[in-house]
Order: structure tokens, then sequence, then C-alpha cells
């Protein structure tokens, strides 16, 4: 066959229009970040780094039926909020989707997000949804204020290994980093100071976790070497003070080579140089490995298979590596917040799922406080906190209950619940180590309240009803996804329930993601139905397996 023979592609007349740049108008921003535009003939177009308001150019693309994607061209007419990222990698990087829109406008598209979800998918009044609660856009509101971060590990043509965040597409690949601002000063140090003295480390790994104490509550006596006043010039939060640990998340491929590597403690040495807050590092291993390092430092064995929030990576519901070893230094950090009940430290490993703003957390549990029986008044008969986790909101609410039943799949994370609870005297918690979806299989009676925090894929079907008919008095429910909980929502509602208020909490600046509170009560009509069930059983008492 000659040259002349190949056959070449046919370009059909109706695929033409997303090989040529178009002209639109943006209307609004939508869950996922993009902004929305429509064609002439009324298709919509969603469009990355386009904000409401603007006139762009796109070149369009990915046609199903009457959506489509557009790339970003040009911005003919910018918008008067539209900003210069802080981070050189901000066009490029899957971790910050809004550091071009202006944070005042992040809170108020939100708060639209937040109530044409509930809108749209659970059929409720756009009225419930309250304005969010955000923080100062500079004081560790908006920037600074990570607590953990999960790097992945590129390696560049030349063999040199980076830390990197995945790409805005996954099937785009990674970037290499050198720079992070919603990062505190020292985990942002941590890149750089990884990159130069951590190849051979680096090499080993498939990812890189780290976590720093929340500002206030663990400091390093040390002064930080880079500024003169060791606090975070940027921010002014003193987030730099914090100490911090690391975890190298071994290849699995590499493991043998983990297993006889003895240069974590040297490598621990030479970062605390540049970070002088580093307390400590360790390797993240499969279940049962462990580090031939004689020097284990101080830190104590931690078997944590939870969950991690990465910040380039919207599933936090993944499977994480779930051995952990220390290697050297102190491999716990702090995490400190304030009810009406008193002051709670919840000692944290790298690998504990735990909210990443420390004030959005504070926030969190003081929406949810308000919703709960007053700390000096008379006892309520039972709690069940299902996803408790490392028990953020059994431990600081149990002096408020009878009994309170705390039900996490995760077993470090309820062992941590367990220890921090007998530490502070409370014998009143049932932790339950088993899945939530098992857990509502079994005989129960009744509970007062219920507290929902699941992962972003929300809540599965039979658990919702179960918890629509097990519950007497209110539900709260936690989530950090408005579309499923909009579903779940309206499922409650649909079983009897009748949704109060949704407050937003502003846990993610910089992206489109947002946490909500939501509480509910029983319609008058079912609660006095359940009230007479209720007197023929008897007092109802915690769920219990």
């Amino acid at each position: 066959m000659g040259a002349s023979d190949v056959s070449k592609p046919v370009v059909k007349p109706e695929d033409t229009e997303s090989l040529a740049a178009v002209e639109l108008v943006v209307d609004k921003l939508v869950y996922g970040g993009e902004g929305l535009g429509r064609l002439p003939d009324g298709r919509v177009v969603f469009v990355e780094g386009a904000l409401p308001g603007e006139t762009v150019t796109v070149t369009l693309d990915e046609t199903v039926k009457r959506k489509r994607s557009g790339k970003l061209v040009s911005v003919l007419q910018p918008s008067a909020l539209r900003l210069e990222p802080r981070c050189c990698h901000a066009a490029v990087c899957g971790g910050c989707h809004w550091q071009h829109l202006a944070y005042e406008a992040q809170l108020q598209w939100k708060h639209q997000i937040v109530a044409e979800s509930l809108q749209r998918i659970g059929q409720f009044e756009a009225a419930v949804v309250k304005p969010p609660i955000g923080f100062d856009a500079e004081a560790g509101g908006a920037w600074r204020y990570r607590q953990t971060v999960r790097w992945a590990v590129h390696q560049a043509g030349d063999g040199r290994f980076a830390l990197a965040y995945h790409r805005r597409h996954e099937h785009e690949g990674l970037v290499a980093v050198s720079q992070c601002p919603v990062l505190p000063v020292p985990l942002e140090r941590l890149i750089q100071a990884i990159n130069d003295h951590g190849q051979a480390v680096l090499a080993m790994c498939g990812e890189v976790v780290a976590r720093i104490a929340t500002a206030g509550t663990q400091t390093d006596t040390q002064t930080d070497t880079q500024t003169d006043t060791g606090t975070d010039t940027e921010s002014g939060t003193g987030a730099d003070t914090g100490l911090c640990v690391v975890g190298f998340c071994a290849a699995p491929d590499r493991l043998e080579d983990v297993l006889g590597y003895t240069g974590l403690s040297a490598l621990y040495d030479t970062l605390k140089q540049a970070v002088p807050t580093l307390s400590g590092l360790q390797w993240v291993l499969p279940d049962g490995a462990v580090v031939s390092d004689e020097d284990n430092g101080d830190g104590s064995d931690d078997h944590s298979d939870d969950h991690s929030d990465d910040h380039s990576d919207d599933d936090n519901d993944k499977e994480q590596p779930t051995d952990f070893q220390p290697v050297a230094g102190t491999v716990d950090v702090e995490a400190r917040f304030t009810t009406t009940d008193g002051i709670w430290t919840f000692p944290l490993g790298v690998g504990h799922f735990f909210q990443n703003h420390a004030a959005g957390a504070q926030a969190l549990l003081d929406v949810v406080e308000a919703q709960l029986p007053p700390a000096s008044g008379p006892k309520a008969e039972s709690l069940l906190d299902l996803y408790a986790g490392v028990g953020f909101f059994t431990v600081p609410f149990a002096r408020r209950f009878d009994r309170v039943v705390a039900v996490e799949g995760q077993g470090e994370a309820l062992a941590r619940l367990v220890d921090y609870a007998a530490g502070q005297g409370l014998i009143n918690i049932m932790a339950l180590n088993q899945s939530v979806e098992s857990f509502v299989t079994l005989p129960a009676e009744p509970v007062t309240v219920t507290l929902l925090d699941p992962p972003r894929n929300g809540v599965k079907p039979a658990v919702l009803a179960w918890v629509a008919a097990n519950t007497m008095s209110r539900i709260v429910y936690v989530s950090c996804n408005p579309t499923t909980l909009a579903r779940d929502l309206r499922q409650l509602c649909e079983a009897g329930w009748q949704l109060a208020w949704v407050q937003p909490v502003d846990m993610f600046a910089q992206t489109y993601h947002i946490e909500c509170v939501a509480m509910l009560t029983r319609r008058p009509d079912v609660a006095a139905d359940v009230a007479e069930d209720g007197d023929a059983q008897g007092k109802p008492s915690p769920a219990s397996a």
C-alpha cells in the first residue's frame, strides 16, 4: 500500500465546532469549580478557570448529549473579582481551583452552590441554607490553613525525584511542586528540604504524608532560623511554630529495600536543620512489615488504616497503607479545641483522618454543640456517633449523655478514641469497631440523638433508613459533599424527618469544596407515633451490639 492510499480521518460536519474557538459569557460557578456558560443553541459549557460575568474564548470538546466542556483560551472581559494566583502551580495543580477568585466571592458562590444542590437534588427551599461561616482571608483562614498533606512522588526525566500533586485531571499525571501557600510554613519548607536531601528515600516511596500541630497547641522551643520572630510572616498565625511529622509511604515493589534501609534517622537530623519544628519521621508500610532500623525514636507504634485527605485528590475515601513504624523523633502531634465542657487535645499521627482546617474544625464543634443538650443541664439519654473516627465529636460531648455509642470501622482510629476517652475519665462510651453498614443490621433500640459524619460519598440507603427509624429526637449530619448531603437529606425527610437548616463551614478555601452541618428533627405527627411506640417498649436506650 502506497502512502497515498493511507486513509485519512473523516471529520464529520457536526464535529467541526469542537475544533474551533467560540466566545461565550459565563453565568455562574458550579460544584466541581467550573464556570458555566451556554452556546447560542442553549447547550451548557463547563469551563475551568472562568469566572461569572466574564466573556471568554474556549475550545469545545467532550461532547456528551447536551453537555460540553470547554478549554479556556482567553479572557476577553475579566471579572473585577479575578486575582493573580499566589501559587506558581495554580494553573495546573489539582489541589486548588479558585486561587484566582477573591475569597469573599468564594464564600458567596459556595453558599449558592449548596443552596442549588439542596434545591435540585433534595427539593428543599434555598432559604434553608445559612450563609457560610468563613474566616479571615489572611490570618490562617484562606491561606496556610491545611493541617495535613499527602504528596505523590514524581520522577523527572533526569532521574531525580520530587514531591508532587496530581494535575487537574488524573490522566494528566503529576506536577512536581516547589511551593504550596495553603500549607503552613513548616510543611511548605519541607517540600524543598525533602526534594534536596531525601532522594534515596523518595526512590522507595509512592507517597509522602505530613501533619502539623494545630496552631497554638504544640510548639518547638527552637527559633526558626528563617524568620526573626518565629512566626508565620505571611499569615500572622504563628503557624510555623507548630510541631510537624512526616511519613514516607513505602512503594510495594520497594518494600525489601525499605526494610533494610537505615538512613532515615540521618535524614531526620538533616531535615530538622531546614525545618526546626520537625518532630519526627516514620515509615508507612503494608500491615505487618517491620523496619530494621534500631533507632525507633520514642514514638508509639501506629497501625492505622484510616483515611487521609490529599490536598490534590478529591477522593479521601481510599484505603491507605496500614502500618506506621516510628523511626526518629516523636511521631504524634496535637490538635486542640474547646467546648463549654473544657479543652480537648487530640494526639494524632500522620495517618489519622481529622478535619484539616483548625479554625473550621472549631466552628464545626461550635455548630454541633449548639444542637446538643447544654453542658450545665440534665443529661439526655443517648448519643449515637456513626463514622466516629478518633472521637472528634464523641469525646467532647460525651458528658452530656447517659450513654454514648461510637461506631468506627478503622481499628486504630477507634483505639485512639478509646484511649483518649479513658484519659478523660469517660466511662459511658461504648466503642464499636465495625462498619456502620454492619452495625445497622444488628438488633438495636432507639437513641436520642444520632450524629452522622460520613465520607464524601455519603450514607448508604440502608443506614439512612435505620437512622430515620431509630432516632428519637435529632439527627445532626456533617458532610463534605453538598450533592450527597442533599440526596441523603431527602431520604431522611421522606422517612418522617424535617430539615431545620444547613450551615456551610468553609474548611477548604481556594477550592470548590465546602463542609456543611445539617440539623433535622422529627415531623410532629411522626414524633407522636414514635413516642407511643417507645412507651410501649419501655425507655429507649443506646444502640447496642
